[in-house]
């Protein structure tokens, strides 16, 4: 049996140790990894004389795939590639690939699994002469593993956040922000779930360290809201440090991280003369953003509201190897925007509508949007809220996360975490609003309700409506 390793490099070998000399050259590696990044619907014949001798006419291209793979034949065995019609598959009964390992540990929820099989981006270092179109087609798979990986460990750090286990949401944000390394996003993520597991120091050594990042790295700076919050935690420290020990307890009374904090200056003045330039130069600074602000209000306010009722549904993302699932990334709209408009208030904007702005939007992104762009777009819309979320599994079992963003600010109302069997989607989509509608009100007690089992009934909105007027009361 043999094994071909693609993450963190491009590599073949038995338990005994890694191939070298003819098995292990650059074109037949190159071949086994584009068979291994299609296991299910192989690739044409075509399609890998294309990507492999883009320079060589269609004859010539064909001819050399030909001799290219009795040559691997040879080497690793006459079943180690199969022919279809026109597709060549990788067998894997043969041949097995961390690609194949790592997006079922994906569908079954195995994140430390899926987090051990990346060891680095897909074909890390690995270059193949004279073939632009296969340099193309691995940016693309790269980028496609990066972003599968890092939904999965964003859908772990929710699910932990949502049981409560905030230690286990910082380990996967952690994990998150190695492999999207320049994320402000997530770095502000990996910051809230250090101060929730009563870390506020290395909250703190995190902003330092992505403000360094990205100021080496892309001569940038972090999203302001990493700034604020960095501010914030400075001046909760320095009131810590000097607060007399409460009695009750023998230790410093822990300031809430959603209290409001003003955002101090990072270095105090050193005088009180500068204090004074400072603070007057301030409140002129002040002055003038809010009379910019009311300014921009009085002229942009009849072309742009924000109706607080109002909730935009984007497409989810979807985790894991099966095709069969893609529906679901726009399915969600369309379900969640049916059950849950007229549930507390809320109204839904119509999902095609949304769709159409979505999809006019996406062929002007290269990467997926973070949790501002998606705020954006909500404001656009003139929504005041914006759900997002992902699906992972595969049919047989379906995970469903999301979270109810606040618009313009981007602050989370409200998470959902549910999982079941795949063939009851339709009680998933109604425990997940349920979980939602329950998660707003502020209540933690959300989870032991949703165990009930009314909760297994399918009725239109009766569920919800129960448990959100149950916790109202």
């Amino acid at each position: 049996m043999y094994r071909l390793t693609t993450f963190g490099g491009l590599s073949i070998g038995t338990e005994s140790g890694p191939l070298h000399g003819a098995p292990a050259q650059s074109r037949r590696l190159a071949l086994l990894a584009v068979l291994a990044a299609a296991p299910r619907q192989g690739v044409t014949r075509d399609k890998i004389a294309a990507l492999l001798w883009p320079e060589s006419s269609e004859p010539e291209a064909r001819h050399a795939l030909r001799q290219l793979l009795s040559l691997v034949r040879r080497e690793l065995g006459e079943d180690a590639v199969l022919s279809g019609s026109p597709e060549l598959l990788l067998n894997p009964r043969k041949v097995s690939t961390d690609i194949q390992e790592f997006e079922a540990a994906l569908a079954h929820g195995e994140f430390e699994r899926a987090t051990a099989l990346y060891t680095g981006p897909f074909l890390d270092g690995f270059f193949l002469n004279g073939a632009a179109e296969f340099e193309r087609w691995t940016e693309d798979k790269r980028t496609h593993f990066a972003r599968q990986l890092a939904a999965a460990l964003e859908t772990a750090a929710e699910a932990a956040a949502q049981r409560g286990d905030h230690a286990k949401a910082v380990t996967w944000w952690r994990q998150l922000a190695t492999v999207d390394r320049f994320s402000s996003r997530v770095t502000l993520r990996l910051m809230h779930a250090l101060v929730a597991a009563g870390d506020s120091a290395a909250a703190l050594q995190a902003a330092r360290e992505h403000e360094v990042l990205l100021r080496d790295e892309l001569d940038a700076e972090p999203d302001r809201a990493v700034v604020d919050l960095a501010r914030r935690l400075q001046t909760t420290s320095a009131k810590l440090d000097t607060a007399p020990m409460s009695p009750a307890a023998g230790s410093p009374s822990r300031i809430s991280e959603a209290e409001p904090q003003p955002p101090p200056a990072l270095v105090p003045p050193r005088d009180a003369a500068v204090r004074r330039r400072a603070v007057l130069a301030a409140a002129v600074l002040a002055a003038s953003i809010i009379a910019l602000k009311w300014y921009q209000g009085v002229s942009q306010s009849a072309a742009h509201t924000i109706d607080r009722r109002a909730v935009v549904v984007v497409p989810f993302h979807v985790v894991g190897a099966d095709a069969s699932l893609r529906y679901l990334e726009e399915g969600m709209v369309d379900l969640l925007a049916a059950q849950l408009s007229g549930e507390d208030g809320l109204q839904t904007l119509d999902a095609r509508a949304v769709l159409s702005a979505w999809r006019r939007e996406a062929t002007r992104r290269t990467v997926a949007p973070e949790d501002r762009e998606i705020v954006s777009f909500g404001s656009r819309l003139g929504a005041g809220h914006v759900l997002q979320g992902s699906v992972l599994g595969d049919p047989r079992h379906l995970v469903l996360t999301g979270s109810l963003l606040s618009v313009p600010d981007g602050r989370v109302e409200a998470g959902a975490h549910v999982e079941g069997p795949g063939d009851s989607l339709t009680t998933l989509i109604d425990r997940f609003v349920g979980q939602l509608l329950i998660a707003r009100t502020g209540f933690s007690s959300g989870r032991e309700t949703l165990r009930s089992p009314r909760f297994a009934s399918t009725s239109r909105g009766s569920p919800r409506r129960a448990a959100a007027a149950t916790v109202r009361r």
